[in-house]
């Protein structure tokens, strides 16, 4: 069998996000949480997942969130408005 496969959580410092990751720890699933930084995914979760900080309007984020990642739980808090225009 090949190596598992990692899912990708985004908002996983939230109420649902943190939900998620649980069940998927708690199914032995590999976890890598995205959180606004990795060092309040860390707060949350310790070494049991993969911490990364994601902010969805700059894409050199992404990059660490996404490379090796074959499934993804998108969670993402809603905006009002076009931040960039503020």
């Amino acid at each position: 069998m090949g190596e598992a496969e990692i899912v990708l959580v985004t908002g996983a410092t939230g109420n649902v996000g943190h939900v998620v990751v649980e069940q998927l720890l708690d199914a032995g699933v590999p976890v890598r949480a995205a959180g606004r930084t990795a060092e309040s995914v860390t707060a949350v979760f310790g070494d049991r997942v993969e911490a990364v900080g994601v902010d969805f309007e700059d894409s050199q984020t992404w990059e660490a969130a996404f490379t090796g990642v074959q499934r993804m739980f998108l969670m993402r808090r809603p905006t009002s408005g076009n931040r960039r225009s503020r």
